[in-house]
This record gives structure tokens, sequence and C-alpha cells, in this order.
């Protein structure tokens, strides 16, 4: 008792408390998954490892299956299909990375895409 008034339930305050801490997980998620992309970002091309981006992928992938009532949410949705594109794209990286695309090649991706690269040898 607070100043001689009974205690108060409010379902509504719980309910939002409740897919708060839900959204929360997500964000957390979302949040570590930039961070682990922008890790990779600075990154020389030529240190660029590999296995470590995909065993980094895998883990989040295993994060977001682990959102069981979260799942129908927009925001889950928006960080699903985040984490999806950035695996997708894996394969293309493994590509690129291999030591038969050359200058040349890299010259001409950069023409096809008007971007300029700088590749370190």
């Amino acid at each position: 008792l607070l100043f001689g008034l009974e205690l108060s339930h409010y379902p509504a305050l719980t309910d939002i408390e409740s897919e708060t801490k839900k959204l929360g997980s997500i964000y957390q998620c979302y949040i570590d998954f930039k961070s682990f992309e922008e890790s990779l970002a600075f990154q020389k091309w030529t240190d660029l490892d590999v296995p470590a981006l995909k065993e980094g992928i895998i883990l989040f992938e295993r994060r977001c299956r682990n959102f069981e009532s979260e799942r129908s949410t927009p925001t889950f949705k928006a960080l699903d299909e985040y984490v999806m594109n950035f695996k997708d794209a894996i394969p293309l990286i493994v590509n690129l990375k291999n030591d038969a695309v050359v200058l040349r090649h890299w010259e001409k991706l950069a023409h096809l895409t008007k971007t300029t690269n700088q590749m370190e040898q």
C-alpha cells in the first residue's frame, strides 16, 4: 500500500512491458549484427577470413531461429531478411576471393558497377 491506496494491476502495461522486452532482444541482435558487419567492412580484402565470415553468419542465423514468439513481428522479419541477404552474398564473396580473380577482373567489375576499387595486392 502506498498512501493508503490499493495496488492496481494494469494488463495493458504488462503487455507493453513484455512486447518491449521482445523487441529489445531483436534490436540487440540487429546491433550485434551491424557491429559484425562493420568489423568486416574495415578489413583489407586480402585479410578477409572467409571461414570466420561463414561462421559468424551461422551464429546470427541461429540467434534468429531462437526468436519464437517474435517471428510474426515486422521488426523480426526485417532483421531476418537483413541477415539472409547477407548470407546470400557470401558465395559471391567466396568467388571474388578466389585467386583466379586478377586485377583486370576487378577493373572490369569496377567499370560495370561504376565504382572505384582500391585493391592492395
